[in-house]
């Protein structure tokens, strides 16, 4: 599970949950629509990828739009794609693998109460500094 509630220079939202099998890893994204955005995002060296982008360097444009813009699924060949840069959903043969890593994250998310989007909504309530603040005490 991850999610960006309350990271520094997060998004208000930005969930993901994730499962790796032995060769594949499989990531559903709640809000694909969604910009990500994180501290790296507001960092000199992303700065200069959206400039040189910008310039026209294909390869900067595509790694900018691939960290900013994740799409509903993802799933990676862990062996031969070690860094995660080429999403396999579109790829029939891979069907079956898919369907199979799918059913792990919502069983987990079934066992943990974890209901998605919402429980991600819900994820600032359950950091204690913010607790703390809601009912009045500085430390909890």
């Amino acid at each position: 599970m991850q999610t960006t509630r309350g990271i520094n220079g997060g998004p208000d939202h930005f969930g993901i949950r994730t499962v790796r099998g032995t060769r594949f890893r499989y990531i559903r994204n709640f809000t694909p629509e969604a910009t990500f955005q994180n501290a790296a995002t507001k960092d000199p060296t992303f700065k200069t990828w959206r400039k040189t982008a910008a310039a026209g360097d294909s390869h900067a444009r595509w790694l900018v739009h691939d960290f900013q813009h994740r799409p509903a699924e993802e799933l990676y060949d862990c062996e031969t794609d070690p860094w995660n840069r080429q999403n396999l959903t579109h790829d029939p043969k891979l069907a079956g693998e898919i369907a199979e890593l799918r059913t792990k994250p919502d069983a987990w998310m079934k066992q943990q109460g974890d209901a998605g989007q919402p429980t991600e909504m819900k994820a600032l309530e359950r950091v204690p500094r913010n607790r703390a603040a809601k009912n009045g005490s500085a430390t909890e």
